[in-house]
């Protein structure tokens, strides 16, 4: 009955090894999809914020990072699909995904959504 506490101790301690990440950061694996309009009307265009971000998600903090610039035609369908790819090919158990949007939206009041714009 001496030995309890500290079997218990032990049990407990195996139990946990590698459960708690020692790093920095919780998750094994960080993507982001950085998406911009090809075409836009700002002044810096998308494009050149978006560029500032890879950046800074690529050499600043070291994350697995793509780009999708939205064309303006069958835009829907090829976005959908640049997310869907996204998400399929990073996602996984303790990964982190981030989707970064350069752009703006309008109101759709009919459908009472934003609608994204270049």
């Amino acid at each position: 009955m001496a030995n309890e506490p500290a079997d218990l101790a032990q049990a407990l301690q195996k139990s946990l090894q590698g459960a708690f990440s020692t790093s920095a950061s919780p998750y094994e694996k960080v993507s982001a999809l950085v998406l911009y309009w090809a075409e836009d009307d700002f002044k810096p265009s998308c494009a050149e914020e978006a560029a500032k971000v890879v950046e800074l998600f690529r050499n600043d903090l070291n994350y697995n990072v793509q780009t999708f610039p939205i064309p303006i035609s069958n835009s829907w369908n090829l976005l959908l699909q640049a997310v869907v790819n996204f998400m399929c090919c990073n996602d996984g158990h303790s990964s982190l995904l981030i989707i970064y949007y350069s752009g703006h939206a309008d109101a759709d009041e009919k459908r009472g959504k934003a609608v994204w714009a270049a």
